[in-house]
């Protein structure tokens, strides 16, 4: 059985630009963060905890608690939090290193990829874009809450599970009219099976070669049972109180996984933002000018949706957020050209995000520019 509470959006040039390389990252002194952590770690609904807090050159991590409830180890710089829903954002960062390679764009159609033969013009959703599907624009079905999810009936090798999704996805009705926000995990399914088309490569490998790679992120696909003692198990509220999810099958089946399900370590996680908010400041990162950074983050349609995060004015400040969780593990993050901050836990408890997103907008206020 899975625990579904998928995650939501909170409501809400170029060559010649130098790059923001991983060597340059300088770690600043967590103390200032653990306090954060610790407190995180000790509410009972939440294991294990982690909090970062990143701006161009340098960042800051700290962790606390266990990777698993009844008798894990402590969790150590190696232990991978799952990203759910926001690895959305890392698949679009790879979608956009592959616009700067010349094999998608983001106005690439539906129906001019190569990954759907048969959709002809006169598909409902043929003329979709890449953008759209990224910025849940495109009138896409949502997929958005657990009954639907549990109701779709994928088989196969998990490897060819998304594509089947998309085409089902791609047969539904439309979520809405085109150009409206109506949140989609489907959406950037959709996406993903279009990447590969145009890569000859899987999601995964698209996202390892084009991001995880050349940004030295230790990222990966989340495993349900973790392989060695450093790695997080997820909680979930159980009928006798927080359990550990220790079951085989994945939280997050394969026919969804491009939608969100990487686990990262924190410090990798830092890093990842990091490049967002020095791409933001006219930075460029491996394989992604400070033009593509800023189309990443720009709102599409006039909606709060840009392409992987949502734009939403938190505590008078702007910034692109966004909230994922697989219901065992919940992941908060928020990015401007200021700094980024998340907060990491492996569980989904109600409370747990609660908790989670008090301590966000905590760090978000305490460094906060002088002027706000």
């Amino acid at each position: 059985m899975n625990h579904w509470i998928l995650a939501g959006l909170l409501a809400g040039a170029a060559a010649c630009t130098p790059e923001a390389t991983p060597e340059a990252t300088l770690d600043i002194p967590s103390s200032a963060l653990q306090p954060h952590a610790d407190r995180l770690a000790a509410d009972a609904s939440i294991p294990g905890a982690a909090v970062l807090l990143a701006r161009c050159g340098q960042s800051e991590t700290a962790y606390a608690g266990l990777t698993r409830l009844d008798g894990g180890a402590a969790i150590t710089t190696e232990s991978r939090f799952n990203l759910g829903s926001n690895s959305k954002a890392v698949l679009a960062s790879a979608a956009a290193i592959m616009g700067e390679e010349g094999l998608v764009s983001w106005q690439t159609r539906i129906e001019a990829s190569q990954a759907f033969p048969a959709m002809g013009r006169g598909h409902l959703h043929a003329d979709v874009t890449l953008a759209e599907l990224f910025s849940h624009t495109g009138g896409i079905a949502t997929y958005h809450t657990g009954a639907a999810l549990n109701a779709v009936d994928i088989d196969g090798p998990a490897d060819i599970q998304p594509r089947r999704f998309a085409e089902q996805a791609l047969g539904e009705a439309a979520a809405g009219p085109r150009g409206t926000y109506a949140y989609s995990n489907a959406g950037p399914v959709i996406a993903a099976v279009m990447m590969e088309a145009a890569a000859d490569q899987s999601w995964l490998e698209i996202i390892t070669s084009r991001v995880v790679e050349p940004w030295d992120l230790d990222m990966a696909l989340a495993q349900p049972l973790p392989d060695d003692a450093a790695q997080l198990y997820g909680h979930y509220p159980g009928e006798t109180g927080l359990q550990a999810y220790d079951q085989a099958e994945p939280e997050i089946a394969p026919f969804l996984q491009p939608s969100g399900y990487l686990a990262v370590t924190p410090h990798s996680y830092a890093r990842f933002l990091e490049h967002h908010v020095c791409g933001l400041q006219g930075q460029a990162a491996p394989g992604l000018s400070a033009q593509g950074f800023a189309e990443l983050h720009t709102a599409q349609h006039g909606t709060p949706s840009a392409l992987g995060w949502a734009r939403q004015e938190i505590q008078g400040e702007l910034f692109s957020f966004h909230i994922g969780s697989t219901g065992a593990h919940y992941a908060f993050a928020m990015v401007n050209a200021d700094r980024a901050i998340a907060v990491l836990v492996n569980s989904g408890a109600p409370e747990a995000a609660q908790a989670a997103q008090t301590v966000l907008l905590e760090i978000a206020a305490q460094t906060a520019p002088a002027s706000q």
